[in-house]
C-alpha cells in the first residue's frame, strides 16, 4: 500500500511539475489539513451522535423489543449460537444496519466477536463470527442514515431513486454473501 500511494503523490508532482502547476499544487498541499479537520469533524460528530442514540434505544429496551422481529432468523442463521445476550447483540447489530447507523452497529459487533471468543475460549474464527462480519459488512439498510446525513452535509441530491438502489443493492448483497459464507464454510469444515 505504501508503494501505490508513494507513486501517487511522486506522480501528482511530477505532473503538476510538468504542466507548471506548481503553486497549485502547494497551495491545495496546505488546505488539506484544514479540509480533513472538517471532515473529522463533521463524520466524528455523526459517529458520536448516532452511537449515542443508539446506546439511549439500547438502554431504554426499543432496539431489545425491534430485534426480537430478528431472533429467529439469527437462531437459524446461527444455531450454534445459545447465549441469549450475543443473540440479542447480533439482532441490535441487525436493527441498527437497516437503519443505517453501520456507525453504530461497528463497536456492537466488536463486542459480539470478543463474547464469541470468551464462549469459545480459543483464537479460532467461527462460522458465526464470519457471519457476523458478513452481516456488518454488507449491511442491509433500508433507512440509509448515515448515507442521507453525509449527502445532505455536502449538498448532494438525494433522490428516491438513490434511496431505493441503496435498498437493492444492499439486500441483494447481504443475501448472496450469506448464502456463499453458509455454503462455503460448510464445504471447507465438513
Amino acid at each position: 500500500m505504501n508503494k501505490i500511494w508513494s507513486s501517487l503523490i511522486l506522480f501528482t508532482f511530477i505532473y503538476a511539475f510538468m504542466h507548471n502547476r506548481t503553486d497549485i499544487l502547494i497551495e491545495h498541499l496546505f488546505l488539506v489539513p484544514e479540509k480533513t479537520i472538517t471532515l473529522l469533524w463533521n463524520i466524528g460528530g455523526l459517529i458520536i451522535l448516532y452511537n449515542g442514540i443508539f446506546q439511549i434505544a439500547i438502554d431504554a429496551k426499543l432496539i431489545e423489543r425491534i430485534g426480537f422481529l430478528f431472533r429467529s432468523f439469527v437462531k437459524w442463521l446461527m444455531p450454534n449460537i445459545k447465549n441469549q445476550e450475543i443473540i440479542n447483540l447480533v439482532c441490535a447489530n441487525i436493527t441498527a444496519n437497516l437503519l443505517g447507523l453501520g456507525l453504530a452497529s461497528t463497536p456492537i459487533a466488536l463486542k459480539i466477536i470478543t463474547k464469541m471468543k470468551e464462549e469459545a475460549n480459543n483464537n479460532k474464527v467461527t462460522k458465526e463470527m464470519l457471519l457476523l462480519l458478513i452481516i456488518n459488512v454488507t449491511s442491509f439498510t433500508i433507512f440509509p442514515l448515515t448515507i442521507i446525513t453525509i449527502r445532505e452535509k455536502y449538498n448532494s441530491n438525494l433522490g428516491i431513486y438513490v434511496w431505493i438502489s441503496l435498498i437493492i443493492i444492499t439486500f441483494i448483497s447481504s443475501m448472496i454473501s450469506l448464502i456463499i459464507t453458509k455454503w462455503r464454510y460448510h464445504d471447507i469444515h465438513n
